[in-house]
């Protein structure tokens, strides 16, 4: 592997960044500003927040820290953010060296977002990964295609950019970690996604899971709050089962997950509350298999936030966060 061209690759994205970001005048996401706030949890599980409420709400949860014992991420694959991303990484790789963690495999579960190719669940070969600065976990890939719970297309999969935005960030900060990338069209059966989880839950030593994922898409930012306080609240709920705010424990059908997928936001037609519902769904079907124990918010960004803009047709959030493990 190429870290140097890597590192390279990476500088020039967060170069790009803030170019993008140093002449627009924006406010920094401040946990203190709404801290402590309380939410009743029926209004979380009903999705009657304001965009205010669900401000101070994801204010609050955001720590910008990384969760002991880490076991899955959710990163956003929107370049806006690399810097964000490049530091989430940072921290990651030093919450893992702090506790004598060494990452043997990375998971990357990705949108399909254009459709290519004739299978619902896809993952790529090697032979035609070359451009890519990572290794490819090849046995574990042969081995979930054996298994019939994913087919190898890689003619489009190169622009998936899902998958390829986390590739560098890959190279530089897990070098020795193979690669199982993932991607997932829209309206995978349940059933299909189910046994992915099944096959993928097996799976032993050091595994790190990344979920690539953006959230509100066309909403306007009053509506992305909304979008993204009901999601943090579902997320957050991950393994609480106690209370009535434990949406996540119930969410046990690919059908409770779609509902995230409705935007508040109906004056725009392609609004949505997040770009892969069956990502997230996966995702949090893994990390309770795996023994999460929660979800804990690190930071939430938008292009609204960061930019300025008005236009929901501009706008697209992000959600940071980690996964840790019972001990």
């Amino acid at each position: 592997m190429n870290n140097n061209k890597s590192a390279l690759t990476i500088s020039i994205l967060l170069l790009v960044n803030a170019l993008l970001l140093g002449g627009c005048a924006w406010t920094d996401l401040d946990s203190s500003v709404g801290a402590g706030k309380k939410i009743v949890d029926d209004n979380l599980e009903k999705g009657q927040l304001s965009s205010t409420d669900a401000k101070s709400y994801i204010e609050g949860l955001s720590t910008e820290n990384i969760t002991d014992n880490v076991i899955g991420v959710i990163l956003p694959h929107h370049l806006l953010v690399a810097s964000f991303m490049d530091k989430f990484y940072q921290q990651l790789t030093a919450k893992l060296k702090e506790e004598k963690r060494e990452i043997s495999r990375v998971i990357l579960i990705s949108p399909n977002h254009f459709g290519y190719g004739y299978n619902f669940i896809q993952s790529t070969d090697e032979a035609n990964a070359k451009d890519f600065a990572v290794k490819l976990d090849m046995a574990d890939i042969s081995a979930l295609k054996r298994a019939g719970v994913m087919a190898i297309e890689p003619k489009y999969f190169p622009r998936e950019h899902g998958v390829t935005t986390h590739f560098s960030f890959l190279d530089k900060y897990f070098p020795k970690a193979k690669v199982i990338p993932v991607i997932l069209k829209r309206d995978t059966p349940q059933e299909k996604l189910d046994a992915l989880v099944r096959e993928l839950v097996t799976l032993d030593g050091q595994t790190l899971v990344i979920a690539s994922i953006d959230f509100s898409h066309y909403s306007a930012e009053e509506a992305s709050l909304q979008n993204d306080g009901r999601m943090v609240a579902w997320l957050s709920a991950l393994g609480n089962c106690d209370g009535k705010a434990a949406v996540n424990c119930r969410a046990k059908n690919f059908s409770d997950v779609e509902a995230l997928h409705v935007s508040k936001d109906i004056s725009v037609q392609d609004a949505v509350g997040v770009d892969s519902p069956e990502a997230i769904y996966v995702m949090n079907s893994l990390m309770r298999g795996l023994g999460a124990r929660d979800f804990q918010l690190w930071r939430r960004t938008s292009s609204a936030s960061l930019l300025g803009g008005s236009r929901p047709e501009d706008n697209t959030s992000h959600l940071f966060g980690s996964y840790g493990r019972n001990q």
